[in-house]
């Protein structure tokens, strides 16, 4: 079983990846956010995804993926903020967390979730904005506030 660490990048990269495919580049930049939110208002009505639409099919998946990539944008412009997770939380995937050095604390899962079911005033190119401001850092870093690289696994029929 995989950590929700090790998830966040899988999720965050199958993102990537998927949008491009459909024309959209994600660059781990603040305007990218914006890509997020369009698809969300156009994809989402009152709450619900719309039948055929790209959240018909794995929704749970696709919310993970978003909060995912908002978080790993967070952490890359900023380089002062890391995840925190719990593997044995049941709700592990919606309670991700963000810590900066600054003590600042945010859950993109959570977020996600409001902007889908509350709509356009929990907006998620405001709250990242807002995220990268607050939580960006301009004196040292400590250490365990860098990015921490999980390797990929080796198939299990490769032996070298």
């Amino acid at each position: 079983m995989a950590s929700i660490l090790h998830d966040i990048y899988k999720a965050d990269a199958w993102l990537v990846k998927t949008l491009k495919k459909i024309g959209h580049d994600m660059d781990h930049s603040i305007e990218s956010i914006q890509i997020l939110e369009d698809l969300i208002s156009a994809e989402i009505e009152n709450g619900e995804p719309l039948p055929n639409g790209f959240f018909s099919k794995h929704y749970g998946w696709k919310v993970f993926c978003f909060s995912s990539y908002i978080g790993e944008t967070i952490i890359q412009i900023t380089d002062s903020a890391k995840w925190n997770t719990n593997d044995t939380d049941p709700q592990g995937e919606i309670e991700i967390e963000l810590e900066s050095a600054n003590g600042m604390r945010m859950w993109p899962g959570q977020r996600v979730l409001k902007r889908i079911m509350e709509g356009e005033e929990n907006n998620l190119f405001h709250y990242t904005q807002y995220a990268i401001k607050n939580m960006q850092q301009d004196s040292d870093v400590p250490q365990d506030y860098r990015r921490r690289i999980i390797a990929k696994p080796k198939p299990w029929w490769k032996f070298w």
